[in-house]
Formats: structure tokens, C-alpha cells, sequence
């Protein structure tokens, strides 16, 4: 009993091990600041068609950072939407005076173009598996503002057209895609559409786990089998 119970620890070992790779657009962007793509993540905007286009400019010279359709100036309002924000260390943030963008999220920002200037943060699976997303969409306006939230796989809505913003501040859209399966290179979008535009702002809390659904390495089955040989020959000794 003694030597079933022990192998038991030593599978149960081998499986947390070999647990799903996570994927975070706040903890990871400290890859390669400024670059898009970056690592799994991409930064942009979406049209209504699918086409992905990357925002063209980024701002990490402050605490918070941003990505931009192009470089904002006092004079270009609203050239410069739809943009994204991101405080690196996760922490909690202020978008101007009126609301906090929540730790851990990304603040999005759709443009004027109910289009073709959908704010988008697009994650490209790094290999061929089974994906959970799960997180949410939240709006933070305190009112007088929609928009409309979307979870697109290859183009395809696995969230589609939820209104956010017509109950206030705080309104969320929960995103629970469990069992996923994409191939490396396909695209998870998850993007915001401005209903009536007027700098509305939104937040992202998004992690992706990838499944460990592949048999582990004859060696891992090695090092199980001779742990279990050395646990077996201690409690013999004893």
C-alpha cells in the first residue's frame, strides 16, 4: 500500500510537470517592448471584414504604455484611435480623471469607424492544440457610451456582437472558450466596435492555457520509473 501510495506522488509529480503552457497579454509584454508582433500577442485594429492591420505606433517612454493607429497629438483627435494601454508592472492604472483601468487588464480603445477601426488584441496559437481562453471584457465609462465586444477564431465569432456600456460603468462579457482547438498559426481576436464614439474605454482580462494533450518524452517515463525503483528499494530497507 505503502509503495502504491508513493508511486501515486510520483505520477501525480510527473503530471503537474507537464502542465498547459499560460499565456498573458500583461505579464508577457515585457518580451520585446515596441514589438508587434510580440511573441504570441499582436497589437491592432480589425476590420468588420477580418482584415488585421497592426497599430503603427508605440509610447513606452511613460509608465503606462501604448499602442496607437499613429502617433497622437493635441491637434489629431481622433487619427490616433483606436489605440491600447498597458501598465507593465499589471498594476492598476488612470485613463484621465474619470475611471481606473483594473490590475492585470488592458485598456482598449475602439476608433471612430464602425468598420474598420475595431481595437484588437490578436493572439496566433504557436502550435497545433487544445486553448482555453478565459477572462473578460469590461466597460468603464460612466455612461452615455456603447460598444460592442468580440471573440473571433479565424474570422469566425465565438463571441459575437455583445452590447457593453448600456447599463454604465462596470458592465462585463465574460469569456469561457474551453477545449479550443487551433492550429499553429491561427488567430484568436479579441476586439472591441464602437457603437457611438467618443474616446469609449474598455478593459481586457484575458489568459490563455494550452492544453498538454502530448504523450511526455520516453525520458520522462525514465525518470518516473527510477524514482519509483528508488522509493521502492528505501521502503524495502527499512
Amino acid at each position: 500500500m505503502r509503495i502504491g501510495s508513493m508511486f501515486f506522488v510520483v505520477a501525480t509529480f510527473q503530471c503537474i510537470l507537464f502542465a498547459g503552457t499560460v499565456y498573458n497579454p500583461v505579464s508577457d509584454f515585457n518580451i520585446s517592448p515596441g514589438a508587434n508582433p510580440d511573441g504570441v500577442w499582436s497589437y491592432g485594429k480589425l476590420s468588420a471584414g477580418g482584415s488585421f492591420t497592426p497599430l503603427g505606433y508605440f509610447d513606452g517612454s511613460g509608465a503606462i504604455a501604448f499602442w496607437e493607429n499613429v502617433q497622437g497629438t493635441a491637434s489629431n483627435f481622433p487619427a490616433y484611435y483606436p489605440l491600447m494601454a498597458i501598465n507593465p508592472t499589471g498594476g492598476a492604472f488612470g485613463e484621465g480623471a474619470t475611471f481606473d483601468v483594473p490590475a492585470g487588464s488592458l485598456y482598449l480603445a475602439p476608433g471612430p469607424s464602425v468598420i474598420s477601426d475595431w481595437i484588437d488584441l490578436r493572439f496566433t496559437a504557436p502550435a497545433t492544440g487544445i486553448y482555453d481562453f478565459i477572462g473578460q471584457f469590461e466597460f468603464l465609462n460612466t455612461g452615455g457610451y456603447t460598444d460592442y465586444a468580440y471573440v473571433l477564431r479565424n474570422g469566425t465569432a465565438l463571441i459575437n456582437d455583445v452590447l457593453l456600456g448600456n447599463v454604465g460603468a462596470g458592465q462585463t462579457v465574460p469569456i469561457n472558450l474551453t477545449g479550443v482547438s487551433l492550429t499553429a498559426g491561427d488567430p484568436m481576436d479579441f476586439a472591441i466596435q464602437a457603437g457611438s464614439f467618443l474616446g469609449d474605454s474598455n478593459a481586457l482580462q484575458l489568459n490563455v492555457t494550452q492544453e498538454q494533450t502530448g504523450v511526455p518524452e520516453p525520458s520522462t517515463f525514465g525518470f518516473a520509473a527510477l524514482s519509483a525503483a528508488c522509493l521502492l528499494i528505501r521502503l524495502r530497507r527499512k
